[in-house]
């Protein structure tokens, strides 16, 4: 680890592994419940996108969906989803697919409500270099939300 930066939204973390000679940076995101302080937490990732050039992860809790098949409840596309896809467009990650299940939260209340909140978004540089690289839900112990592992191996 070389370098912490902790701003409002986010935690990034700057990393120069031991087996491979490329410094990377993996950021832990805690998306705003609010929607207007949604706007805030796009303007923070692109800022801290735009300082760094090479491979970076994206990890955590957007607190919105991309789709409208990411809930359990019909739904249509909204701004903070098509917000949310235009992030990802604009900054050129990839969204991996999640294996394992279709929702990574629940509100355990009687009346249930499901949504991919939780996932692992990636830079093309870091996948070039690790193309087998995949998310899976793991089993919620206790908390609303499913864990999620994330792996990667060199070809």
């Amino acid at each position: 680890m070389e370098e912490v930066c902790i701003r409002r939204y986010s935690v990034t973390i700057l990393f120069r592994s031991c087996n491979w000679a490329e410094r990377w940076r993996f950021m832990a995101v805690y998306g705003p419940a609010r929607a207007s302080e949604r706007s805030g937490l796009w303007a923070e990732l692109n800022e801290i996108q735009e300082q760094w050039q090479g491979p970076w992860i994206v990890e955590g809790d957007f607190n919105t969906i991309r789709f409208p098949l990411e809930k359990n409840r019909p739904t249509t596309i909204t701004t903070r989803m098509r917000n949310f896809s235009n992030f990802i467009q604009n900054v050129h990650i990839i969204d991996l697919p999640l294996e394992g299940a279709k929702y990574t939260w629940t509100n355990k209340q009687e009346n249930l409500v499901m949504s991919r909140l939780d996932r692992v978004l990636i830079s093309r540089e870091w996948y070039e270099t690790f193309p087998l690289i995949y998310q899976r839900e793991l089993p919620r112990p206790t908390t609303d939300h499913n864990p999620i592992l994330f792996e990667a191996a060199e070809t």
